[in-house]
């Protein structure tokens, strides 16, 4: 939420941009959006019906959105804390991914070039390293 409507005295960000920041694509982050949006609206519709009822409606009114904005702020660090675990979780899937290839590849070229690593064997493995930079 800090991101997209700008409230740490930060321009606003587009679905895109906040994405790329956090490493999902627009759509999630639209999601969490739309979430968090839905806890605030109850949250706040809630309290503020209470405010009325109260003979200082104005000032609670007040105390009531800078809460809600405090538990939007909090939603959000969590949101992108969760975000950040998540492409952790991914990097390191990746980086094991990138392994398991290397391996299996190790074990073909063991297959055709036999099991004594030569010139070709280093040659074909460096070359799909590359390919995976």
């Amino acid at each position: 939420m800090n991101l997209r409507y700008g409230l740490n005295e930060e321009p606003p960000k587009t679905l895109p941009e906040i994405g790329e920041i956090l490493g999902v694509g627009s759509t999630r982050i639209q999601q969490i959006e739309q979430k968090a949006l839905r806890k605030l609206r109850s949250r706040a519709t809630a309290s503020l019906a209470y405010a009325h009822s109260d003979e200082e409606g104005e000032h609670t009114e007040k105390r009531i959105v800078e809460n809600a904005m405090a538990v939007a702020r909090q939603e959000a660090r969590q949101v992108m804390l969760e975000a950040k675990r998540a492409q952790e979780r991914l990097d390191r899937a990746k980086e094991i991914q990138k392994r398991l290839d290397e391996k299996r590849l190790q074990k073909k070229l063991e297959k055709e070039l036999g099991k004594e690593p030569t010139q070709e064997y280093w040659r074909k493995l460096d070359e799909w390293k590359r390919q995976q930079a």
